[in-house]
């Protein structure tokens, strides 16, 4: 994925030309940093944050400029759109001519011609000429000194201005329009900044339509600069009809006429201009509003939390993101701190409607926060490039940060939630909780997706203080849920990365799907890493549903035991030939502990009893085939991950088990696998599927279980007299009809 951020600063290149920048002292701030507002005080300690989103405080600012926010705003007709592109059609087939004979023939080009009667079809039409037309290429027939002709061609050498070109058409078109002079934020502009004298200059007009003064800055419908400094090689020309007809509470984010009566609203001061955040068209476009601090400086303590607010219909196709550099940084993308780069000390975040951006600067000092967005619902210009907009731009001036700095755990993105490629499984997934913030219970959070497709997952571990923690995170699916646990090794903040994979069709590529903080706060004592595991380790492996088989006893694959043993239920449609195997993976060591696993058979399910003697992981694969299949590759069918929280001391291995005990007995007793001479006989109890005999075999001695009417196989055995003379003890049964044919299901040992 390529990322391309457009930084929509407007260039003005008439004789209103800015030649000069001016700061503002005042409220405490510094270098170029003017009023701010946005205090969050916490009295100078190291707090720790919920992330909890409050309401907002209207401050004067927000009251005085922006309307409530509307669901969306008003769509056109699809009849109105097609005579908009079509209207935009033909003016393109002017603007690509370059000579005229006069003025005069140039707008009727455009208006009768084109049959444009109304003033609101005019004057959009000469907009979108002069916005989109490389003025170098115009000629006209005859330019005389003082002639509207001139007026056009002066625009070239820099001798006229947007607005005078505008207004000069509206009058051959017959529209009533005004020259306005005033104060832009344009290219150079910083936050607080003060406008006096010829900084920062402007002008643009007011056209009359249907009888109502409208706004126009045909200047910056026509060019924007890619970056922060103005020069032909940054310059991007590029219609933008926002400025065509905008708002007037809009445009005074960033236009400040010198006659008030040209603000076309309620007027505000020039103070409180200065003080006004800058929001840029996209802004407006996506229909956008400042939800907490509406001035141009915010003020820090510590850490600050900005919000703006979208309609409900753009919660889902608007992507936010943010940058945050120092002042004046030639390259703001490369800023760092100690080596962690800024954009760490901040996260992005939806909740509902609302974007949130939480910084915490890692030094006081004077930083620059710009908002991005992006609207997924348009295509892309560029294949496998993501553009992202500017909204709007804010000087962070921080008085005092963390004693010692808290960067975000370095993500893949500094935007948390949504990914962009979770559009990729939208109708596939979806996240069981909005919350983007998940703090622990009891050293453990969990995160949990409903699938409506077969999709393979990996999930990915960060920390800003620790270097390999991927290990401290496992996924696996139950049913239709794609579940995973994070177990943090200590308290602090981590970064879960979840990305997805359709094998049909993805291939092998792994897409970054979505992003969560952890929050650790409850953990206690020394936290092993899970095992290292493949990505599809858990649950159902190979042709496990294809057997006719289902895991009766537990859901999820990953089981916690707090008492030292499990039992993991099977059943299945068909006879099946199966192995086991357990292996204790913690501490940095491996272990086969198979030998703590009892298997039990009956016609349609199979039990595994298993006994952990040892706190830590267990890695529990069951191995088969049907039982009619013959191969000397045996497939693994299912894995379990098991957590013992309180190991059985006391533990003994099972006794030994052939094949033929796999695939049909069930043990009652002894299950320890070894026995011990006690004074009174030992009761042997056990079920044997077709068997026609069953004994139990010490050196020579013989002997026989009786069958009793629940189908078990019991009889005592006196074990003293073999201890010290005999070390083993098997079951024998014999199941065919042969009657002098005896397989060995289960092997003991006796204690000396």
């Amino acid at each position: 994925m390529v990322l391309e951020v457009h930084l929509l600063a407007r260039k003005d290149s008439e004789p209103e030309k800015d030649d000069g920048l001016k700061s503002k002292p005042g409220s405490g701030a510094s270098g170029w940093f003017g009023r701010g507002s946005g205090n969050d005080n916490d009295n100078g300690k190291d707090v720790e944050r919920d992330y909890v989103m409050v309401s907002p405080p209207h401050t004067p600012l927000q009251q005085v400029v922006a309307p409530p926010l509307m669901t969306a705003k008003k769509e056109e007709n699809p009849q109105e759109k097609a005579r908009k592109r079509q209207q935009v059609e033909e003016v393109m087939q002017v603007v690509s001519q370059d000579k005229f004979n006069s003025v005069s023939d140039l707008v009727n080009d455009l208006t009768t011609k084109q049959n444009k009667t109304t003033d609101f079809d005019k004057a959009r039409a000469l907009f979108i000429w002069l916005s989109s037309k490389d003025l170098k290429t115009l000629m006209f027939s005859n330019s005389e000194t003082g002639s509207d002709e001139e007026k056009l061609t002066g625009l070239q050498k820099g001798q006229t201005t947007y607005a005078q070109v505008y207004q000069t058409l509206c009058k051959n078109a017959g529209l009533d329009c005004e020259l306005i002079h005033g104060y832009a934020k344009g290219v150079g502009y910083k936050p607080g900044m003060t406008f006096e004298g010829d900084n920062f200059r402007h002008s643009w007009n007011a056209v009359k339509i249907k009888g109502e003064w409208k706004l126009v800055d045909p200047n910056w419908g026509a060019r924007h600069v890619v970056g922060k400094k103005a020069s032909d090689e940054n310059t991007v020309y590029e219609l933008d009809e926002y400025y065509f007809l905008p708002e007037a509470w809009e445009l005074i984010h960033s236009h400040y006429p010198d006659e008030p009566e040209w603000q076309l609203r309620e007027p505000i001061t020039k103070e409180q201009f200065e003080n006004l955040v800058l929001c840029k068209s996209p802004f407006f476009k996506h229909n956008l509003r400042i939800a907490s601090h509406s001035e141009s400086v915010i003020m820090v303590n510590k850490e600050a939390e900005v919000k703006l607010q979208c309609p409900e219909d753009g919660k889902d196709r608007l992507v936010f993101i943010f940058t945050l550099s120092y002042v004046d940084s030639p390259n703001p993308a490369d800023d760092s701190f100690q080596g962690t780069p800024l954009g760490h000390f901040g996260m992005q975040r939806m909740a509902g409607n609302l974007s949130s951006v939480i910084i915490r600067p890692p030094k006081p000092g004077e930083y620059r926060l710009v908002i991005h967005v992006k609207d997924l619902s348009k295509p892309q210009r560029v294949p496998g490039k993501f553009f992202y907009s500017e909204v709007c731009e804010y000087g962070i001036l921080v008085k005092d940060a963390y004693s010692v700095p808290r960067p975000f755990p370095p993500c893949a993105h500094t935007s948390w939630g949504k990914g962009d490629s979770m559009t990729r499984y939208s109708s596939d997934l979806i996240p069981q909780s909005s919350n983007i913030v998940n703090p622990t219970v009891n050293g453990i959070a969990e995160v949990k997706f409903t699938l409506r497709n077969k999709l393979r997952f990996l999930g990915k571990l960060k920390s800003a203080s620790m270097k390999e923690v991927d290990r401290y995170v496992i996924h696996r699916v139950v049913d239709d849920e794609a579940v995973f646990t994070v177990r943090p090794p200590e308290n602090g903040e981590y970064g879960l990365e979840i990305y997805a994979n359709d094998k049909e069709k993805d291939g092998t590529t792994m897409h970054h799907i979505y992003q969560y903080l952890i929050v650790a706060r409850d953990v206690k004592g020394k936290v092993e890493p899970f095992p290292q595991l493949p990505s599809t380790f858990l649950g159902p492996q190979g042709n496990f549903n294809n057997f006719g088989m289902q895991i009766t006893s537990h859901k999820d694959p990953f089981i916690v035991s707090e008492k030292g043993s499990s039992v993991i239920k099977f059943k299945n449609t068909r006879p099946m030939k199966l192995m086991s195997q357990l292996i204790f993976v913690s501490g940095g060591s491996q272990e086969d502990m198979s030998s703590y696993v009892l298997q039990n058979t009956t016609e349609d399910s199979i039990s595994f009893l298993l006994e952990l003697p040892k706190n830590g992981s267990y890695k529990f694969t069951v191995f088969g085939l049907p039982a009619d299949q013959a191969s000397d590759n045996v497939p693994a069918l299912f894995n379990c991950l098991i957590e013992c929280l309180q190991g059985n001391k006391d533990a003994a291995p099972f006794p030994k088990q052939f094949s033929q005990w796999k695939s049909s007995g069930v043990l009652v007793s002894p299950t320890s696998g070894k026995l011990t001479g006690s004074p009174s006989p030992t009761k042997f109890d056990l079920r044997i599927v077709n068997a026609r005999d069953v004994a139990v075999v010490i050196g020579d001695a013989w002997t026989q279980l009786s069958k009793q009417s629940n189908g078990n196989w019991t009889g005592d055995v006196d074990l003293s007299q073999h201890v010290g003379k005999q070390t083993k003890c098997v079951i024998c049964a014999n199941m065919d009809d042969n009657e002098a044919t005896f397989s060995t299901l289960l092997e003991y040992s006796i204690a000396n």
